[in-house]
């Protein structure tokens, strides 16, 4: 039988998050690329944008979202929204579907997605990425 101990777990996970970010660079690069290109800075290239992604992780965490697509989802509305789209007044109904126990937890952004454009036209454009593209 195969034992994984607690130092193994922490090293694996922290392979999975970085493994993550890596591809959510790849991922904002190749949805947002203006967006991508003003987040970049100078002295520290991607740091900021590293930053974002890393802070979408927890809050999206923080709401049981645990799948990679759905996070990346979560990701992709702070980037194409605002970093700070929950506190937007005119997206505070995300955070009641976030918060919903009536939702299971997989469902929750995939009706955020699916509502996004009946309640705001401007942002048709985003989608919830697919398993595959994360």
């Amino acid at each position: 039988m195969l034992t994984i101990r607690n130092e193994q777990m922490t090293v694996l996970g922290a392979y999975m998050r970085q493994s993550f970010e890596e591809r959510m660079l790849k991922n904002i690069s190749a949805n947002f690329p203006r967006k991508y290109q003003a987040m970049l800075d100078p002295q520290r290239g991607d740091a900021n944008i590293r930053r974002l992604i890393q802070e979408g992780m927890t809050l999206a965490a923080g709401f049981g979202i645990k799948d990679r697509k759905d996070v990346a989802g979560f990701v992709h509305l702070m980037v194409g929204v605002a970093p700070d789209f929950l506190n937007q007044p005119h997206m505070k109904w995300v955070a009641t579907i976030l918060n919903s126990k009536a939702i299971p937890n997989r469902s929750r952004m995939a009706v955020v997605f699916q509502q996004l454009p009946e309640r705001h036209p401007e942002y048709e454009h985003l989608r919830c990425p697919e398993a595959g593209d994360i």
